[in-house]
């Protein structure tokens, strides 16, 4: 492979697309004068950046590496296995990372629990640290799983997935050992936030090349999920003078937010339709 080559290639791409150097350097999230050294032949572009770089200039990887064009058959194979090795060591590194920061985050939540338990047997025992002792754990796994979630690369939907597993009995130990009607209040709430999070994860999916949809929906979705989490604690603790008036106000206001996405997202199809 030869640096100056592909430095030359780089050019004649980026002028191809009428880009100028800060155009091609914003896109790629990467300073113009990182652009200007690869073209001059005084650094390759950062394997990371590689693919994103190749899609933006409409060639594979291992013509940029080549500093040429070629069909995927002709490929050079000492490309290929390049690309290949830089791929595996890259998820290798990546994997490493995130199991460092696993480890890290139980021994610190541990050391937490620790520390809370001394702290309140020092304060003279007022048994505070029981409640530490239960969340820290919970935030410790919800941690981990978005953690795991980043090397599975579905970091929402393992979050998701542990909150929904742990959420329920993390209430109700909080009521047994505080006596007080958490799981009562916090069980059909958190029942509802689940389900509202579970759809909200569906809709970003779905609509993913359409966010002005997207947020319009979780928008509007907001909606039904306030009334009924407020009509819920209402209910269940029979609230005398609960402001409804309020409600009424906050969800005109998610109204009015989740309309104007939907505006701007037609916008941007009329936008879209017009250049097409």
């Amino acid at each position: 492979m030869d640096i100056s080559k592909t430095g030359r290639f780089i050019v004649e791409l980026r002028r191809e697309h009428g880009l100028t150097q800060k155009a091609l350097a914003d896109t790629l999230g990467v300073t113009d004068k990182a652009v200007s050294k690869w073209e001059r032949g005084l650094s390759y572009p950062d394997i990371v950046i590689l693919p994103k770089l190749a899609e933006v200039l409409g060639v594979s990887e291992g013509e940029i590496l080549r500093g040429e064009r070629f069909s995927a058959s002709a490929e050079p194979a000492e490309v290929a296995d390049a690309m290949d090795y830089a791929r595996d060591e890259i998820s290798r590194n990546k994997k490493t990372v995130i199991r460092i920061v696993m480890i890290a985050v139980g021994f610190s939540a541990a050391l937490a629990i620790i520390i809370c338990a001394l702290c309140d047997i020092g304060l003279g025992g007022g048994g505070w640290s029981i409640y530490t002792s239960l969340s820290i754990p919970l935030g410790a796994a919800v941690t981990l799983g978005a953690l795991r979630g980043i090397e599975k690369g579905d970091p929402v939907r393992c979050t998701l997935i542990t909150l929904s597993i742990l959420i329920i009995p993390y209430l109700v130990a909080m009521q047994l050992v505080s006596h007080a009607p958490v799981a009562k209040i916090g069980v059909p709430c958190a029942v509802l936030s689940l389900a509202y999070l579970w759809v909200c994860c569906f809709i970003s999916k779905k609509f993913s090349k359409s966010r002005g949809i997207m947020l319009g929906l979780i928008f509007a979705l907001a909606i039904p999920l306030d009334l009924l989490t407020n009509l819920t604690v209402y209910l269940l603790v029979s609230e005398p003078d609960h402001e409804f008036w309020w409600d009424a106000v906050s969800c005109a206001v998610v109204a009015a937010v989740s309309a104007c996405c939907f505006l701007s997202s037609k916008k941007e199809y009329k936008r879209g339709r017009r250049e097409e």
